[in-house]
């Protein structure tokens, strides 16, 4: 807050005061307070503005004088402090701790001489700032994460404890029990003493686990123009330092009003979201309310816990309304498909029973959280899933280093495993084992690439000096990519720029066999070690990196070794996994519903055309950047649409011209006013020029047909079902469009509507079916 108000000042109170420079000014400050009374009767004898820097809207009562002001300037440019370039260097005196945290005691004082706060007065303008102008320092002032909260996520690591560290706590853990019941009176003694200590232990838990009421309003799937009917969800949730409330992404989503209760009170408070990873099913809640907080316990973030580590789940699960706890073992720790996005990342598999409701409760282990209650699998008895910490600390530490969420990066690959010797020695790994070039039984071969994210992108670091030096650091220390990891932590670049452009070091190619990531080896089935003898797919590596850093792969190309540079980045998928609370594009056009093809419009796969099964089950990447599936989700009955009985069909032309993505179809049918010709005829003129300029020479150019061919300007994914649009050849009369759609039954059919027709009949269909709005389009 930067605001200007004016202050009155007595001039009278400090015309008898001599002022030195090496004096604090608590003296005057007691000065003007003691003539409080006296100052309001006299005289203002004038004003002066001054720009306050203020962290809340908290007004300043008293006055100052322009002696007082001129007294502090000179103490502040002359006496202790002098400034560069806004910047503030110390010569003594007070500590810049003293001078800038806000319950100092130094000069800084607050005016009033009330017993509030202390607080450091900021009266110079912009150029004066008594404060570094660091931009980290300030994207850390607007941190939802606190000190101890930052502290507390440091120290998890992936490799935090080893199965064997486990065992020997367990036996340290049971010959303490055993000397503990021998000491004791009896067993019963011993037990009964553990058990309170464990209830004590566990009540300070439950003072941190909350319920969530939640009312949603979700998209319809069907009328997608509209919602469905409201309904309320329970979910759980924990808080943690910083009053903050941790819970799944999937208990808040299409969230219209949420409402949490604590352990053991009937009030219920409401809670606002603050930030959401769709990806990982994680979101962050507050309660404006400050006395929600009170007598309330912040649950301390565990490591990754070991196999075999004993798990207790809390939570508010269907079946009863009152807390839950249930009881088990961590059994199992891989990377695995989350159920709310689709995405592959960390996942715990633990065998306590968990229900519906228990979505967003912590896992402890050994009364520190080891993860967020997610998902089950109902296929299974007791084998259910929590998000370990790890994920949670990445999420937790994007919004501290960016103040916003960007998501979890991907390395943007697919690949097939090598496990066949045959396959092994075609791409040349066997020759390279037996030259002890590359270690046995690693490297994946790579069968997709994110062309977006794989196209060259210059950058102030040198791609070829990053991964020699990545490289350097691997043979030496064995800590890969350490020197440019430092580049990027410092934004100095350690290398020589050459000469030649390092496009060649940057991106991975199709057919690559990655052998290393970052110095870690990718073994043959696409697994790297995690800790010990765990291994689990390699994606987790990418686990400590966040959006747009840089990471090294080793490769084997064509036969020979090569290190390669890649800028991570979020997964570029052609069918969106998730909407993140958003509704679904779509276009009505005559009682057509056109829209794009989304996991959320079939969560199940519930549909029956083979082509969106392929789609949604694929994962295909985008080709280029806008690209979109676009289908017909239903045609509504009316005059208009009298034989069309169509349903989840792709559109693949309108006049002949491929559709690119919804807004690309939108912009077709708008700017086509009139018959025959545009883009179209454009096309079909070039095609014929190009099929003219090919066969110049031959004698079967007179006969060329004058129809193109579709397929060479068609959408990239779906080219092997597309045949010519055969109704291309066919003159447009009043303003006749007609669009190609590939129906369930695998036929290309097409779908013809009148522009005039459309106009006179559009209200009316707009009023029988409550349309409010025809169209709804947005980037992303």
């Amino acid at each position: 807050m930067n605001p200007t108000e004016h202050h009155l000042m007595d001039y009278s109170l400090m015309k008898d005061k001599q002022i030195h420079r090496g004096e604090t000014l608590n003296s005057y400050v007691n000065n003007i307070d003691d003539h409080n009374s006296k100052r309001r009767m006299q005289p203002r004898v004038g004003k002066l503005k001054l720009r306050i820097n203020r962290d809340d809207k908290k007004t300043i009562r008293d006055t100052l004088t322009p002696q007082v002001v001129k007294v502090m300037k000179e103490y502040l440019l002359k006496g202790r402090k002098k400034y560069r370039n806004g910047q503030m260097d110390h010569l003594g005196g007070i500590s810049s701790d003293q001078l800038d945290r806000r319950d100092g005691t130094g000069w800084g004082s607050s005016w009033s001489g009330s017993s509030k706060v202390n607080r450091v007065l900021r009266f110079f303008p912009a150029n004066f700032a008594p404060h570094s102008g660091d931009n980290q320092r300030g994207a850390a002032k607007r941190s939802i994460i606190n000190e101890k909260l930052h502290r507390n996520l440091k120290q998890i690591t992936l490799g935090a404890a080893g199965s064997g560290d486990a065992d020997g706590e367990r036996a340290e853990d049971a010959k303490k029990g055993a000397k503990d019941a021998k000491d004791a009176k009896d067993i019963k003694d011993a037990r009964d003493a553990k058990n309170n200590a464990e209830a004590g232990a566990l009540h300070n838990i439950y003072r941190g686990v909350v319920k969530l009421y939640v009312d949603i309003t979700e998209p319809s799937l069907e009328m997608i123009w509209s919602n469905s009917p409201p309904k309320r969800v329970t979910g759980s949730g924990f808080v943690i330092e910083g009053d903050l409330i941790l819970t799944n992404a999937h208990n808040v989503a299409y969230s219209t009003r949420i409402l949490v209760r604590k352990h053991g009170s009937s009030k219920k408070y409401e809670a606002t979201v603050l930030h959401v990873a769709h990806e990982a099913d994680i979101a962050i809640l507050t309660v404006s309310d400050r006395s929600f907080y009170q007598d309330v316990s912040a649950l301390e973030l565990g490591p990754l816990p070991s196999l075999r580590d004993d798990v207790i789940t809390v939570g508010y699960p269907s079946g009863g309304d009152k807390l839950s706890v249930t009881k088990g073992i961590v059994s199992r720790i891989e990377v695995q498909y989350y159920k709310h996005s689709n995405e592959r990342l960390l996942l715990t598999q633990i065998d306590a029973p968990m229900n519906p409701g228990n979505s967003g409760g912590p896992a402890l282990v050994k009364g520190k959280v080891a993860g967020i209650c997610s998902q089950l699998l109902k296929t299974a008895n007791n084998t259910s899933y929590i998000i370990p910490t790890p994920v949670i600390k990445h999420f937790l530490l994007d919004l501290h280093k960016s103040g916003k969420y960007n998501g979890y990066p991907s390395l943007g690959v697919k690949y097939v495993p090598l496990d066949n010797a045959n396959l092994r020695r075609l791409v040349g790994l066997t020759d390279l084992e037996k030259g002890k070039a590359v270690e046995e039984n690693s490297g994946i071969l790579v069968t997709e690439v994110d062309e977006e994210q794989m196209r060259y992108q210059p950058a102030d670091v040198d791609y070829c000096a990053y991964a020699e030096g990545a490289t350097q650091a691997e043979v030496s220390t064995g800590q890969a990519s350490s020197t440019g990891a430092h580049a990027l932590a410092t934004g100095v670049d350690p290398f020589p720029r050459r000469p030649p452009t390092d496009a060649h070091c940057y991106g991975l190619k199709k057919n690559d066999v990655i052998i290393s990531i970052d110095g870690t080896q990718i073994k043959s089935d696409g697994t790297a070690t995690l800790r010990g003898d765990e291994s689990v797919d390699f994606q987790f590596l990418l686990n400590e990196k966040y959006v747009q850093d840089l990471c090294t792969c080793r490769v084997v190309r064509k036969g020979r070794i090569k290190s390669v540079v890649v800028r991570v980045s979020r997964v570029n998928y052609l069918v969106r996994q998730h909407n993140r609370d958003v509704r679904n594009k779509f276009f009505i056009y005559g009682g057509v519903i056109f829209t794009t093809l989304t996991r959320s419009l079939y969560p199940d796969e519930d549909t029956d055309n083979v082509e969106l099964l392929r789609l949604l089950q694929f994962n295909l990447f985008k080709k280029r950047r806008g690209d979109e599936i676009v289908i017909v989700k239903r045609i509504l009955p009316s005059k208009l649409t009298i034989g069309f009985n169509y349903t989840d069909c792709i559109v693949l032309t309108v006049n002949g011209i491929p559709v690119r993505s919804l807004q690309h179809l939108v912009e077709v049918i708008d700017k086509r006013d009139g018959p025959a010709g545009g883009e179209a005829a454009n096309m079909a003129n070039a095609a014929n020029m190009a099929n003219a300029a090919n066969t110049a020479n031959t004698a079967s150019t007179a006969n060329t047909k004058e129809v193109p061919s579709t397929s060479g300007n068609a959408n990239p994914y779906l080219m092997s079902t597309l045949e010519n649009d055969p109704f291309l050849h066919v003159q447009e009369k009043d303003n006749l469009l007609h669009f190609l759609l590939l129906t369930s039954n695998g036929q290309q059919v097409p779908l013809v509507l009148l522009r005039n027709e459309v106009q006179q009949e559009s209200a009316e269909i707009k009023r029988v079916y409550g349309i409010t709005r025809e169209r709804y389009l947005y980037n992303g």
